[in-house]
């Protein structure tokens, strides 16, 4: 029973091990730091800023990409998202991650995106998307099979929900058009947030 009990610890600690560098490095660290360079934030740190203190629980941590020559490096899939709350108020927030693949849509991501705005709609819970994809990923939405993998939800969008849709650059995004489209409010800005090694708004 105790070895049982030490295995379990060991695999927890591991878990939470890699957690910590999904979390840390993303899509890699020079790409964190092209986007810093850039006046931008990444999608990681527009949710915590968006959301209460510790309130941010993500869904899919530890999905990768359906193709296996893409699984070393693809952590999230290019999507991040989950469930926190917001002055209090429960919300579903998610983005694109364009450390992975420049935040494509996938078969993965994409299911893990459903995943949540289903969860949201069922609930009745706002939901607020980052949107700066690049699009469909080639090759995984090649062909009408890989195309149908990776639809826009735009049927299962009650109109009873506000679905609140957040662009940083909606130039040649194609499925941030979509996701547009199908929102209740989308703001769009003329010019980045600026940044600061602070992580403040200047």
């Amino acid at each position: 029973m105790e070895q049982q009990a030490e295995t379990l610890n060991e695999l927890g600690a591991a878990l939470d091990a890699r957690r910590e560098t999904i979390h840390t490095e993303m899509g890699g660290q020079d790409k964190i730091d092209r986007i810093h360079e850039k006046g931008r934030y990444t999608i990681r740190e527009r949710i915590a800023k968006l959301v209460d203190p510790n309130s941010f629980n993500e869904v899919g941590t530890f999905a990768v990409s359906d193709r296996v020559e893409d699984r070393g490096n693809t952590p999230g899939d290019g999507k991040i998202g989950g469930f926190g709350t917001v002055a209090g108020r429960a919300m579903a927030v998610a983005g694109d991650d364009i450390t992975v693949k420049r935040g494509s849509s996938s078969v993965i991501g994409s299911r893990k995106l459903h995943r949540i705005f289903e969860t949201a709609w069922a609930d009745g819970t706002p939901c607020v998307y980052f949107g700066e994809t690049g699009g469909a990923r080639i090759p995984d939405t090649l062909g009408s099979e890989g195309f149908v993998k990776v639809p826009p939800d735009i049927a299962n969008v009650p109109h009873s929900i506000f679905f609140i849709h957040i662009f940083q650059s909606l130039t040649g995004s194609v499925i941030d058009s979509w996701s547009s489209a199908r929102s209740d409010f989308g703001p769009q800005f003329c010019r980045p947030l600026e940044f600061d090694a602070a992580h403040r708004h200047r």
